[in-house]
Order: structure tokens, then sequence, then C-alpha cells
């Protein structure tokens, strides 16, 4: 999933390294949860689990400042 967050999102590895996971994961959760469904009992793709990475970080980044 890095390699999607660095070619798709243009995250960087010390946005990795530096994320304030804390905050990010509830909501990361929250985003996954809200905006994607399981159909047909097929699990979410790895891209689907960036995108949802992607937009709670910068949630938590509109939130903080």
């Amino acid at each position: 999933m890095k390699a999607e967050l660095v070619t798709l999102y243009d995250w960087k590895p010390e946005d990795i390294r530096s994320v304030a996971w804390h905050e990010l994961m509830p909501e990361y959760h929250l985003v996954l949860d809200k905006a994607t469904k399981n159909h047909f009992g097929v699990d979410k793709k790895v891209s689907t689990h960036a995108w949802a990475y992607d937009v709670a970080r910068r949630r938590v980044r509109a939130n903080a400042g």
C-alpha cells in the first residue's frame, strides 16, 4: 500500500514515517466504513485502502490547520 500512496497520492517516505497514526486511524476507518462497502464478500482492494488513508490525512490536516 505504501507504493500506492507514493504513486497515486504523492505521499513521500517521510510522510509515511511522520504521520500521526493515532489521529489518522480513526478518520481512516470512518472514511473506509462510510464510503465503501463489501460487495459479494470481496475484500477491498489495496487502492481503496490507499485512497481512504489519503482522504483521512487530508481531513486530519484540515482540522489541525
